[in-house]
């Protein structure tokens, strides 16, 4: 399975409560966090409440979470109040359209 097939399926599955403003708080994620979680253990931080920059650049550079793509799903979850489904709809057409690229979980670890 592919990091964006699992990123809009956590996003879809009504497992995780959405927040705004912080990747994680009390139990609840921003579409951000909610990515982070998934991420295989290799990939993360020791940071709390933030993606290490070094995690972002890798994202973009493997997938393509830019940080124009970031700004509007940050943007859809805090500005606009948008659900979970309607944010792993616009990640679904950004694959779709080529911009976001879903590679395989164990690729990622490579």
């Amino acid at each position: 399975m592919g990091l964006m097939t699992k990123w809009i399926d956590s996003l879809r599955s009504g497992e995780y409560e959405q927040c705004q403003g912080q990747l994680f708080y009390d139990g609840a994620y921003c579409p951000l966090g909610v990515l982070y979680e998934i991420l295989p253990a290799k990939l993360k931080s020791n940071h709390e409440n933030y993606i290490d920059e070094n995690i972002y650049n890798y994202l973009n550079e493997k997938i393509g979470v830019n940080q124009d793509i970031q700004s509007r799903i940050i943007d859809m979850n805090d500005d606009n109040d948008r659900s979970f489904d309607y944010i792993s709809n616009y990640i679904a057409d950004e694959i779709q359209e080529g911009r976001l690229k879903d590679i395989e979980l164990s690729e990622l670890i490579k």
